[in-house]
């Protein structure tokens, strides 16, 4: 045990900013405005010297006492905590302040500060990651440590900066909902294109996990498919994890969908002229990429996506789906508990890392049996974390399905749930030919299962 604490206490020399946090606290007791600069881009744990962590967490508290971020204020708050001489005494925090003769580097220092707490977190990610296999740890829990550690490291932990005034968020709040009740885009909110769903929902929120739920072939793939290349038209990045579809099968459908092409022709090879001008026609989507691997455990997903996100900043993830997804080695075999752990790890995710998330899944056969075969909550396949995790619940239906009546173009998208507010159903069409829901001007169906 002790090896393992060694290891994980040694970290790189050049991931330690020793200048970078002498310089931070200096300019703020030369200057406080350098404090109100720098506050939101660091917090106490990105201090490696533990001496500079006990200096920082007093100059928080003096500001948040309203206090001046002075040195005679900052001794007193010292030595009211015994902790003067832990830091070095008086001549250590002189010796700081004269380190640096102006602030202007201020922000330059905070940035450079968190950056190298963020490079030592991914080391010790790496390094108990190494440990696990080298002492022959079961895939399973490697994979676990894996997914968490790389969670941690990557996730900038903002939760005290998060705390503000109950007016100063409500402002915000109302700014943002000022601007979605312009129509104008608001940055992290992914619209479906759906114009009737879009105007009762105001589309999905950063850290939201919406759960599209529904029997095979009703088109919850297509509706997925629908939300992603929205937003990736939207220059939004869109991460697509397809665990049934392959990706060639996927294109094929975003080709009829985009192109108004009948889907039917393109799988049999048969479009005409005019046909292949339309697809050809089409741009290209390079923030819409699509991960077609199958057997990924939710370990392996979170990875996956996490390891994408640090290249290039995720706005939106798309999950198809979740009872595709593998159970974990070493997990007990309970496919109730296995499902909720999934649900539970993708809900952290999305607010870990403040996008939605979109996740596919599977309704029982329960609504099949009755005479109103619309879904409800309790026909969710297995899954009660579903309903406890889920900030919005979806389910695609279309009568068609059950009556086969080819002329029937009818379909709703169910809100089941929404902490938004709306439940509700919103009435669309659905044109099999060309993979796509529409929208039409009709009013909401109240929805009362």
């Amino acid at each position: 045990m002790g090896l393992i604490m060694n290891v994980f206490e040694t970290v790189a020399e050049h991931h330690i900013a020793h200048d970078s946090e002498t310089g931070l606290l200096a300019s703020i007791l030369i200057d406080e405005q350098a404090f109100d600069d720098t506050r939101e881009l660091v917090q106490e744990t990105d201090f490696f010297s533990e001496r500079n962590r006990v200096i920082w967490r007093h100059l928080v508290g003096l500001n948040q006492k309203k206090k001046p971020l002075a040195l005679d204020f900052l001794v007193q708050s010292l030595k009211d905590a015994n902790q003067l001489d832990f830091v070095g005494g008086l001549a250590y925090l002189i010796g700081m302040r004269d380190y640096e003769p102006t602030s202007i580097f201020a922000r330059d220092y905070a940035i450079t500060v968190a950056e190298k707490a963020q490079l030592r977190a991914l080391e010790l990610a790496g390094k108990k990651i190494m440990l696990a296999a080298r002492d022959n740890a079961d895939v399973g829990e490697a994979l676990k440590l894996a997914s968490e550690a790389f969670t941690l490291a990557t996730s900038r932990n903002h939760s005290e900066h998060s705390v503000k005034p109950l007016m100063t968020g409500l402002a915000e709040v109302y700014q943002r909902n000022k601007l979605r009740g312009s129509g104008q885009k608001i940055a992290g909110i992914i619209k479906t294109g759906l114009v009737d769903f879009d105007s009762l929902t105001g589309g999905f929120e950063p850290g939201q996990l919406v759960v599209m739920a529904a029997r095979p072939g009703m088109g919850k793939t297509v509706g997925a498919l629908q939300v992603a290349i929205n937003a990736a038209r939207a220059n939004e990045s869109v991460f697509f994890q397809s665990l049934e579809m392959g990706q060639d099968e996927l294109l094929q459908r975003a080709a009829a969908l985009r192109a108004a092409v009948d889907y039917g022709k393109i799988r049999r090879g048969q479009l005409d002229y005019a046909d292949e001008n339309k697809i050809m026609a089409l741009s290209e989507l390079p923030n819409l990429l699509i991960d077609d691997r199958a057997g990924l455990d939710i370990d392996q997903i979170i990875v996956g996506i996490l390891r994408q996100h640090r290249k290039s900043p995720l706005t939106v993830v798309v999950i198809d789906h979740l009872h595709r997804i593998s159970h974990r080695a070493g997990s007990k075999g309970n496919d109730v508990a296995e499902l909720n752990y999934m649900v539970k790890q993708l809900k952290n995710l999305a607010k870990s890392l403040h996008i939605p998330i979109l996740l596919l899944a599977q309704l029982s056969r329960g609504n099949e049996n009755a005479t109103d075969k619309k879904p409800s909550m309790h026909h969710l396949r297995g899954c009660g974390g579903i309903e406890e995790e889920a900030d919005m619940v979806i389910f695609p239906y279309r009568k068609s399905y059950y009556s086969k009546d080819p002329k029937d173009t009818s379909a709703e998208w169910i809100i089941a749930k929404s902490r938004s507010g709306y439940v509700g159903s919103v009435a669309l069409l659905w044109r099999g030919a060309l993979q796509r829901f529409e929208s039409i001007a009709k009013s909401p169906i109240p929805h009362t299962a």
